[in-house]
């Protein structure tokens, strides 16, 4: 029976690589290490900033098997081997200092990425493991001063998730025009340039690996992954992904605790 035969695996990290202990399972590590073997092309499209993912590649030891990661879900494309920046579309000051207006209307807790830290108004808890996570520091900034053509690549609100679903509701309708706004877990609400996607990004790199997107599997379990998931040969949600993206996926691994990554691999790659 003929079957199509994928050259490329993008693989959302957080909720979907990694289970909740933030680790990569064994049954994992081997399913990604066969796929590289084979000669097939793994990307990794995060949320996270470039040393978050570095931080993951280091502990799965593939880091000259890459070509290139995504980061910032879509805001940042980086060509691994000559660290260049391939598509860049990122905000400035001026719109964090808008978004920060609003929230200290609305509730919630904000903080932002700029180059080389996690920028809030006010520590907490949610800029504190989103530093730990992407190896960087927090820096405490009134965020009324901050430069308004000052480079800042996306800015998270942070609560929990019925905090989260109020806020989202009031939203104005303006926003969005101006920005992409993505739930990335329960507890974030992010907003990006409004090209920023992990489904633009993806699209770059397709065409500088002279790849059609049939030839694609991409995984995903959150809001952010959903336009990916869309556009790939095959879209797969992890089982443990929010409704939309399930509804949307053209199959449903297992989750992210139960190697769903390695199951889905091993049944239309490692074939």
């Amino acid at each position: 029976m003929w079957c199509l035969l994928y050259k490329l695996v993008v693989i959302d990290i957080d909720g979907t690589l990694l289970n909740d202990d933030q680790q990569v399972t064994v049954r994992t590590k081997r399913a990604l290490t066969e796929v590289l073997d084979k000669g097939i092309k793994v990307v990794f499209a995060s949320g996270r900033s470039q040393h978050g993912i570095f931080k993951v590649i280091d502990e799965l030891g593939i880091d000259t098997y890459l070509d290139y990661y995504i980061c910032f879900n879509g805001a940042n494309v980086i060509n691994r081997k000559t660290q260049e920046c391939i598509s860049k579309n990122i905000l400035k000051g001026i719109d964090l200092q808008e978004i920060y207006n609003w929230v200290n209307e609305s509730g919630g807790f904000l903080y932002a990425f700029d180059h080389n830290s996690i920028v809030t108004a006010y520590h907490n808890e949610y800029a504190t493991l989103e530093a730990a996570k992407n190896k960087l520091q927090v820096v405490k900034k009134d965020i009324t001063s901050v430069n308004m053509q000052e480079d800042i690549f996306k800015i998270v609100i942070a609560n929990r998730s019925e905090e989260l679903d109020k806020l989202e509701k009031d939203i104005p309708n303006y926003f969005f025009n101006k920005y992409s706004i993505v739930r990335s877990h329960n507890n974030n609400l992010e907003f990006l340039n409004p090209f920023a996607n992990k489904a633009k990004a993806l699209n770059v790199i397709a065409n500088s690996l002279e790849l059609s997107l049939n030839e694609i599997v991409a995984f995903g379990d959150a809001g952010n992954d959903i336009e990916m998931i869309k556009i790939a040969g095959k879209g797969i949600a992890m089982g443990n992904a929010f409704h939309d993206v399930k509804e949307i996926a053209d199959y449903i691994t297992d989750t992210n605790n139960n190697d769903g990554v390695a199951k889905a691999l091993e049944k239309f790659v490692l074939i």
